[in-house]
């Protein structure tokens, strides 16, 4: 009476048989356009959208990626944390990039940029006002037209 288990030769040789490994030179190298690369780099950040990875999808749906020489993509950051997150899944980024646009010479570069906006963003309430109403003079007329006093 014969079991269905397989053996174990059986197993390695499965497992050799799917486990060939293609030669460098024989991968795809492809070009591909920069809507190419925003649709994919898009679909990636739902992706981690949906595996709860919140901070790596506003890294990435913040700003777009930048294509530099050859076949590297630029990757700007707000600050440290996001870098962190992009480093932690970089490879998963570089794989899926390599497989979707068929070109497995991409490299990804994570940098965080300047952001000149960071003292704004600490701002009392009153001076965020004031901020916005020398950029939008229109505010002190809609203040005073409505009669609002905001909570300072």
């Amino acid at each position: 009476m014969k079991t269905q288990n397989p053996s174990i030769k059986q197993i390695l040789k499965d497992e050799e048989e799917n486990s060939k490994v293609i030669p460098n030179e024989d991968l795809p190298r492809e070009s591909f356009s920069s809507d190419q690369l925003r649709m994919y780099w898009r679909q990636y950040a739902y992706q981690a959208k949906e595996q709860a990875q919140e901070t790596l999808y506003n890294a990435m749906v913040k700003r777009e990626p930048i294509i530099a020489e050859g076949n590297l993509i630029r990757i700007e950051v707000d600050n440290a944390v996001q870098m962190n997150m992009i480093d932690a899944s970089r490879q998963r980024m570089t794989n899926f990039f390599r497989e979707h646009l068929k070109n497995f010479d991409i490299q990804l570069d994570c940098f965080v940029t300047e952001n000149e906006d960071s003292e704004q963003q600490f701002q009392p309430p009153k001076d965020q006002f004031n901020t916005l109403a020398r950029k939008y003079p229109n505010l002190h007329t809609f203040k005073s037209s409505f009669n609002l006093d905001f909570d300072y």
